[in-house]
C-alpha cells in the first residue's frame, strides 16, 4: 500500500526534576492518608497506578511515525481504517496548529492526538477531506489543558 502522507514527530516528555518531586509527594501523602485511614486497598491502588503510569512511559518509544495509505492511518505500526473514525479536527494555541485529532468510533479511545506544525496541517488539508469530515470548531478541552500543562 503506498504512503499519501508520512510524517514523524517526537514524543519524548520535558519534565524536569520538580515535576517527579510534586508527584511522588502526591503519592507518598495518599499512602500515608490512606494508612492512616486504615484503608489499605487504597494504598495498593496508590502504589501500583502511578507504578505502572511512569512503567509505560519510561518504555514507550521516543518517536512517532504516522502514515496515510489510500484504506487506513499507520500510527506506530497501529492501523486505524478511515471507516472507523468518525472526523478529524486541527487544534489551534494562539492560531497556531498543534495538534490532528481523530475522532475514532470506539468507546474506550475516544481520540488520537497527532503533533503537526503549520507546514504538515497545510499537506493534510489537501487530502484528508477525502477521506474523514472535518469539525471546524474544535478546541482544547479545559481537561486537555490540564493534561498539556502537566506533561
Amino acid at each position: 500500500m503506498s504512503n499519501l502522507y508520512s510524517f514523524e514527530f517526537s514524543s519524548e516528555k520535558s519534565r524536569g526534576p520538580l515535576w517527579y518531586i510534586i508527584a511522588f509527594s502526591v503519592i507518598i501523602w495518599f499512602v500515608v492518608w490512606w494508612i492512616f485511614t486504615k484503608q489499605y486497598w487504597l494504598v495498593v491502588i496508590s502504589l501500583l497506578l502511578p507504578g505502572v503510569y511512569f512503567l509505560v512511559e519510561n518504555n514507550s518509544s521516543d518517536k512517532v511515525i504516522v502514515n496515510f495509505t489510500q484504506l487506513w492511518i499507520d500510527i506506530s505500526d497501529t492501523f486505524y481504517e478511515y471507516t472507523k473514525i468518525d472526523w478529524f479536527a486541527f487544534l489551534y494555541v494562539r492560531n497556531k496548529p498543534v495538534v490532528l485529532r481523530l475522532f475514532l468510533k470506539t468507546k474506550l479511545l475516544n481520540y488520537i492526538d497527532l503533533k503537526v506544525d503549520s507546514e504538515q496541517t497545510i499537506d493534510l488539508k489537501q487530502f484528508i477531506p477525502n477521506y474523514l469530515q472535518e469539525r471546524e470548531k474544535e478546541e482544547f478541552s479545559f481537561w486537555d489543558k490540564i493534561i498539556t500543562f502537566f506533561k
